[in-house]
């Protein structure tokens, strides 16, 4: 079954949905976000190139709707060990963007961070 927005649950036969927290099986077995090309997050990124997958999370190509900016976007793993994990990688990259050391060059920048279906986001 496709990840129906939640506006269309009236929709689904009832008998297809699981009894867990994956109502819409908007997760794979292992617990990872199934993303779909063209799928609008937030509503504001849209889902352009799946780019693979890690042990915590998958990541995704993504523009900026309202920007036109190309994005990359972190999908965390559903579960409490990977939304743990998720929440001190966020940790990391609020100290990385604090005004202090913006003046120090890094890598990675977070832009914005948002939760969807029940996975965090990072952007």
């Amino acid at each position: 079954m496709f990840c129906n927005d939640p506006d269309d649950i009236s929709k689904i036969n009832k008998d297809d949905l699981y009894v867990n927290f994956n109502i819409l099986e908007c997760d794979d077995e292992e617990g990872y976000y199934k993303m779909n090309i063209g799928e609008v997050l937030n509503s504001k990124y849209k889902i352009i190139q799946k780019l693979g997958k890690g042990v915590f999370s998958s990541v995704a190509k993504a523009i900026n709707i309202e920007t036109k900016d190309e994005i990359a976007l972190k999908i965390i793993r559903s579960g409490d060990l990977f939304q743990n994990s998720g929440q001190n990688e966020l940790s990391i990259l609020k100290l990385l963007n604090n005004d202090d050391i913006k003046q120090k060059k890094h890598c990675i920048r977070l832009i914005d961070t948002f939760v969807h279906r029940k996975h965090l986001c990072l952007v």
